[in-house]
């Protein structure tokens, strides 16, 4: 199995760097509808929001794919990189890939596809083919095995977030007991009846300290930054 997850690192290089020729060449072609100049020209720009809007996104998903990758260097590097880890990459990289190829969906009815961009078949080629086009192609199955895989692992088990910091993981760890005794045995019934989360919650949520959790300490929060909030929420 290591070498498999040594394989899938060096697999998802490639296809990380299919994805940056993707977008670089998306980005050269709305340059050249909006800046002919080199400039970007408001007008332009207004009448081609569609594909900036598009653009903006395709480069979010890259900049994801690249940090995912990194994210799985890492713990490889630290012995960390277990199935679940390997499984959580591949399932990300296929899904990221598939859409950057076939359009994202930035709301229920704008999509940001490759076309609308001008875009020649050999650039959606960098997608389609090689690694990139495997890992795409692979997304549904990789899917299958990482529910198996949780399944057997049980309760809490969700793969490494590759958090060092021990007052993060404490975090965490009360968050997650909070909502295991305190939210989910109740949820579905809130929901059912279309109820309001009980004040009673949202008070003891208060008490950890959630809802200030961003705010600077000298206005009365914890002042811990937006990985704690991003913690906190999953």
């Amino acid at each position: 199995m290591p070498t498999e997850r040594k394989a899938l690192l060096a697999q998802t290089g490639q296809a990380l760097g299919a994805a940056e020729a993707f977008l670089a060449a998306a980005r050269a072609r709305l340059v050249a509808r909006v800046a002919p100049a080199g400039r970007v020209e408001p007008e332009r720009f207004d009448a081609d929001q569609l594909a900036g809007h598009g653009l903006a996104w395709m480069a979010g998903y890259v900049e994801a794919l690249r940090q995912m990758r990194s994210w799985a260097a890492r713990l490889d590097e630290a012995a960390r990189f277990g199935d679940i880890e390997a499984l959580i990459l591949e399932i990300v990289y296929g899904e990221y890939l598939a859409q950057l190829a076939g359009g994202i969906p930035m709301s229920q009815g704008e999509f940001a596809r490759a076309q609308d961009l001008g875009l020649a078949d050999e650039n959606m080629a960098l997608l389609r083919a090689g690694e990139a086009g495997s890992l795409s192609a692979g997304g549904a199955a990789a899917r299958l095995r990482l529910g198996a895989r949780l399944a057997e692992a049980g309760e809490g088990a969700f793969g490494d977030p590759g958090i060092d910091d021990a007052a993060l993981g404490l975090i965490r760890d009360q968050v997650r007991r909070f909502a295991e005794h305190e939210v989910a045995p109740y949820a579905q019934e809130w929901h059912r009846r279309d109820e309001l989360i009980p004040l009673p919650v949202i008070e003891a949520l208060g008490r950890m300290g959630v809802f200030g959790m961003t705010i600077p300490e000298e206005h009365g929060g914890l002042g811990l930054g937006k990985t704690a909030m991003s913690i906190v929420s999953e």
